[in-house]
């Protein structure tokens, strides 16, 4: 397919553009997975703290410091002050949903496995299936403890086996998707900003090289036809069309002292005939003086011949 510069550089700058859109794309999937990554990261290692706290006070419970009961009542208490994050905190549950720790009083004791969340979704009961399974992330949404309004929240829930509890810890993460839109806007902004200032560059850069060869395509169609007065662009510039209009002026200049040459010759052809011209004509009327001469000497020998003897020749002879 034959495009002309013009649109070659334009073809550049969109593959240009696309190649960058597919870089910040994937800039923006990375940093979309690292903010989770990162987040879930915080989640593990509240509930693996807390794993870590239980089984401190079951080791007491092992060396009969404790009772299982005392170690219970404290772990609780331990853990119910425990904030992080945007004072998000742990709860407990129950292998049959009981929550056995949790800090809204209002929800000690309760059946957790009958709350859902507005999609359907019980929660509870998937957080302690997978903390049976190895530990695993739920997600949900949930109202703050202050503050109304329901918001997105990941939990993550792993197996307290000695005692059979679910040891949970959760974040709202709808803060992840303002972030993350926040990165977003930049990036188209800078984005835009960055084939601004690609086409801005790029588009007289395009005309920079396209018109002047537009240029020299007309006056060498010119000298083509015939034209030696037509003017080469870009004569003179320090780059690969300056050469070019370079070799095309010496085309030119080749082409005039070729007809200034052509039109010597065709003097000197003009010169040479009328010379002989001339010649011929001179030759022409020495012969014509000689035929003139021989009739008068011819009319004087008759004249002789015949007794005249008063004959003169008055006329001059040619020095020839």
């Amino acid at each position: 397919m034959n495009f002309s510069i013009s649109r070659k550089l334009s073809a550049l700058i969109a593959v240009a553009a696309v190649v960058s859109i597919v870089a910040m794309s994937l800039q923006l999937y990375s940093l979309h997975e690292t903010i989770w990554k990162d987040r879930k990261a915080l989640i593990v290692s509240q509930v693996d703290s807390a794993i870590s706290m239980l089984a401190g006070f079951q080791a007491k419970v092992d060396s009969g410091e404790m009772t299982l009961q005392q170690a219970q009542d404290r772990a609780r208490e331990a853990a119910l002050p425990i904030r992080f994050g945007d004072n998000d905190y742990l709860f407990m549950m129950s292998a049959d949903g009981k929550r056995v720790m949790h800090p809204d009083p209002k929800l000690m004791g309760t059946d957790a496995f009958t709350s859902k969340d507005p999609t359907g979704r019980f929660y509870n009961r998937e957080m302690v299936e997978n903390a049976h399974k190895g530990g695993g992330f739920t997600p949900y949404y949930r109202a703050r403890l202050k503050g109304d309004g329901l918001s997105q929240k990941l939990s993550y829930a792993q197996l307290f086996g000695p005692w059979d509890w679910t040891v949970a810890a959760g974040l709202y993460v709808d803060d992840l998707e303002e972030q993350f839109m926040g990165q977003v806007y930049k990036t188209l902004i800078w984005s835009a900003l960055l084939l601004a200032v690609l086409v801005a560059c790029a588009v007289p850069l395009a005309r920079s090289i396209s018109r002047p060869i537009n240029q020299m395509t007309e006056a060498m169609r010119r000298l083509a036809a015939g034209d030696k007065s037509a003017a080469i662009p870009a004569v003179g510039r320090k780059d690969e069309i300056g050469q070019m209009a370079g070799a095309v002026q010496v085309f030119k200049e080749q082409a005039i002292e070729r007809d200034r040459l052509e039109t010597d010759a065709e003097t000197a052809r003009v010169s040479e005939a009328e010379a002989k011209q001339r010649q011929a004509d001179l030759e022409h009327a020495k012969a014509e003086d000689l035929r003139a001469f021989m009739g008068v000497v011819d009319a004087s020998f008759d004249r002789l011949s015949s007794g005249d003897l008063t004959v003169r020749m008055a006329g001059k002879v040619a020095p020839e």
